[in-house]
């Protein structure tokens, strides 16, 4: 804790000024390590960004490109893509394909019947001239049958929400006036019935405008004439003797008057689609699905239409999409090599250190930003680590293969690096393809790479994939866990927050010696400055003595 301080009032010093110069000794070296740890923390800033672009490019472009599937693209046309639209993975064989499109994909959907203008959302039932009790409506989804209890009393919004909760699409359209119903999803499975186990359940379909039509069995028994229903009786009492015929045939009229009343009360202007699933034949083998996707053996078909003659598929090698991948991963390697060059070549700032608080009062903020940025660029120059991962990368790269025999590097298929001479700045290390028309410096060089895949596409993958292999695994190697390191990253973290950690102790002895030094000057000086005003008040006291015995 501070002492009280006393001012030089009696001595006429400055004591504050004196102090500070007593322990600048102290303040120097306090001062000297804030620098060198804000420099390190900015270290670490640097290393921290690198790596985690080193390490994108290693568990991304790096690591894709090791397997074999990177060198087998292919690709796929339709002979008429109205149809279908045709994808292949590298699963898929190569070779033409035969495909007919017997049905697509269909929802369920239910238009309703068009009801009177009035009719609205807040509409109750009994609006629409529905006066039964309770009703009972039945609704199979998917072969799974569910049940909504309905009230006069229920509203439009209700019928709508009833239908939601069991699974269905469902809306009334106030400015059409009707019911729109569809299944959440395409196919047989999903395709839904709406229907009525009872004549007043039907009648309330009919009212709501939903009852889109009846069964075969419906339809026939509601066209039987008396005749006929007495001919099917004497065909009954054929078989058993033991029924009454006029027991029965009451049984049957009533039967046939019932189908009546329900097939005068269809919806005319309803309409219903039936959830169907979508077939093909692909190579005379045939597929269905609930969608109109397929996915067979690699090749991928979406089906648009049917098709009324067969289809060719045709599926080759996608050369140009091989090139474009190893022309990613070379200008990947190629971004991250060059800012390794930029950064290990950068110019020294040697007689650069940190500001301090004082000293960046004195300057403008642009001129404090240029200079902690000329300090911040040359943080990793000629950093041994550094070099060391930029080798081990380099090294990866200019490596020979062997494939069938014979040897291969980056240049038997016309990627290499420029001369030294000729090479930009810190692109020394970056690799140019010939024939690149992105890249002014070989885009007029026969282009090796693309006729390699087009004539021998297996020697592109096995050279490349051991390539990579042998990239990844260098790599691998710098980014592996050590006492000085934590996984997946290529410099010494651990060692350098040991560092930044003993910079603070170091910080906070030397605020400590300063603190006690300061302590022990001001004490120093508060008691020159009591004796000081106790000698003037003694002086001013004699001086008085002296002056009264005069």
């Amino acid at each position: 804790m501070s002492q009280i301080r006393v001012t030089g009032l009696n001595s006429g010093l400055d004591t504050e000024s004196l102090v500070q110069a007593l322990v600048s000794g102290y303040s120097y070296k306090k001062t000297k390590y804030v620098k060198a740890q804000t420099k390190l923390s900015w270290k670490q800033d640097a290393w921290k960004s690198l790596n985690t672009e080193i390490y994108s490019f290693y568990s991304t472009s790096l690591s894709n490109m090791r397997f074999s599937s990177a060198y087998n693209s292919k690709k796929a046309s339709s002979s008429d893509s109205t149809k279908a639209s045709i994808s292949a993975s590298s699963n898929a064989v190569v070779g033409t394909h035969t495909l007919d499109i017997i049905n697509t994909a269909k929802t369920g959907y239910l238009t309703g019947s068009k009801l009177d203008s009035s009719i609205n959302e807040n509409s109750t039932l009994s609006d629409l001239g529905y006066t039964g009790s309770t009703t009972e409506l039945t609704v199979k989804i998917g072969g799974e049958e569910k049940k909504i209890a309905l009230y006069a009393s229920n509203k439009v919004s209700d019928v709508v929400a009833s239908l939601k909760n069991l699974g269905l699409n469902a809306s009334y359209d106030s400015t059409n006036n009707r019911f729109f119903i569809n299944s959440k999803e395409s196919g047989e499975a999903a395709n839904f019935e709406l229907s009525s186990d009872s004549l007043e359940g039907n009648k309330l379909l009919s009212k709501l405008g939903l009852l889109y039509g009846v069964d075969d069995d419906t339809k026939a028994w509601s066209a039987y004439t008396d005749d006929e229903l007495e001919d099917m009786v004497t065909a009954a009492i054929a078989t058993d003797n033991t029924l009454d015929h006029d027991e029965l045939l009451e049984s049957y009229k009533a039967r046939r008057d019932e189908a009546k009343q329900k097939a005068d009360l269809v919806n005319e202007d309803a309409a219903k689609i039936d959830g169907e699933d979508a077939k093909i034949v692909l190579d005379n083998a045939t597929y269905t699905s609930s969608t109109n996707a397929f996915s067979v053996n690699g090749l991928t078909v979406e089906a648009t239409d049917v098709t009324t003659s067969t289809l060719k598929i045709n599926v080759g090698l996608d050369t140009d999409k091989i090139y474009d991948s190893i022309k990613s991963f070379i200008t990947s390697y190629n971004t991250l090599v060059n800012k390794m060059d930029k950064l290990y070549n950068a110019a020294s700032s040697k007689d650069y250190e940190p500001l301090t608080d004082e000293e960046k009062e004195s300057l403008s903020d642009d001129e404090v930003e240029k200079w902690e940025t000329k300090i911040k660029d040359a943080l990793l120059r000629r950093d041994s680590t550094l070099n060391g991962v930029t080798q081990a990368m380099t090294m990866a790269m200019a490596k020979t293969y062997e494939i069938d025999g014979k040897e291969y590097s980056l240049s038997s298929f016309g990627i290499s690096t420029m001369s030294y001479f000729t090479a930009a700045e810190n692109e020394k290390h970056a690799f140019h393809i010939d024939g690149d028309a992105d890249d002014s410096s070989t885009s007029n060089n026969q282009d090796k790479l693309k006729a390699a895949i087009a004539t021998d596409p297996e020697k592109v993958s096995s050279f490349f994939s051991q390539l990579v292999k042998g990239l990844y695994s260098a790599l691998d190697d710098k980014m592996k866990k050590t006492e000085l390191s934590s996984a997946y990253t290529v410099y010494n973290d651990k060692e350098l927050d040991k560092e930044y950690t003993n910079y603070t102790k170091l910080i906070d002895k030397w605020e400590d010696k300063i603190q006690y030094y300061e302590d022990y000057y001001y004490s120093k000086f508060t008691a020159m400055e009591k004796a000081l005003a106790k000698l003037n008040s003694n002086s001013s006291s004699l001086a008085g003595l002296l002056g009264t015995g005069n």
